[in-house]
């Protein structure tokens, strides 16, 4: 998604084709994601991830208030939860930085290009600022963390979670003292899949193989334990989880 001048055809389609071998579109309304393809957006045009497909709305912000990437990063969120990727490139203003939190908050990943190697800095340190980024890097570094990361976090490989459940189930309450001492917050009756999922997911951002080596980790790292208490926080846990009884002893 690129910030696009509304009223003239945009040539970006073609520009970004002469540097991939990946086919290139410019989005048509309804059209399916596919696997190596790159999609941009048409000028004019907010778009939306729904079941797959990419849907194409006419902007309801005027000119000079519209967020296209947090338009679509929280329709991704809400269509993909926790297999989510977010990243945020070189710009300026602070677009991203809602739609980052969304991305965060049903458990997927967050990239912002490293300021320093940005032209335009503004929206890389506006997502930065959020404290949900998971990794800061330069364009050339993004692909090959992203193959590692997806091959953790959403391929085959599940570190030691599900190969063996009993020392597992040791290792995650030991994940869980730690947790308690760094944060005096109890995990023990929160839900075991919730709890395996965001430490799979913490695991694979740091390309740790084995419960045992997290937990190793964590007692060396009491900034990954923050954030490990963070990803345990986002909406699926918060504690107003059921609003429809909430609103029963309100009234």
């Amino acid at each position: 998604v690129q910030h696009l001048a509304p009223d003239h055809k945009s040539i970006l389609s073609d520009l970004i084709q002469r540097y991939t071998r990946m086919r290139v579109f410019e989005v048509e309304d309804g059209m399916a994601v596919q696997a190596n393809c790159a999609y941009i957006i048409p000028p004019n045009r907010d778009m939306a991830l729904l079941d797959g497909t990419l849907q194409l709305l006419e902007p309801s912000e005027p000119r000079g208030h519209r967020l296209p990437v947090d338009f679509l990063f929280r329709s991704l969120a809400q269509d993909q939860h926790e297999r989510a990727i977010g990243i945020v490139l070189s710009g300026t203003g602070s677009d991203g930085a809602q739609g980052v939190r969304s991305i965060k908050d049903e458990g997927g990943l967050v990239i912002a290009q490293s300021p320093d190697s940005a032209e335009y800095d503004g929206m890389p340190r506006s997502a930065i600022a959020t404290g949900v980024v998971d990794y800061e890097l330069a364009p050339a570094d993004m692909p090959a963390q992203l193959i590692a990361y997806a091959t953790r976090a959403l391929g085959t490989h599940q570190g030691s979670v599900a190969k063996d459940p009993s020392r597992s189930d040791e290792d995650l309450k030991k994940i869980m003292i730690l947790l308690r001492a760094q944060t005096g917050h109890d995990f023990s009756q929160y839900k075991p899949s919730t709890i395996q999922r965001r430490t799979t997911r913490r695991m694979a951002v740091h390309q740790i193989g084995t419960l045992a080596s997290y937990v190793r980790y964590l007692q060396q790292t009491p900034l990954e334990l923050e954030a490990l208490f963070r990803d345990l926080l986002i909406g699926v846990t918060s504690f107003f989880r059921d609003p429809e009884a909430f609103k029963v002893l309100e009234g």
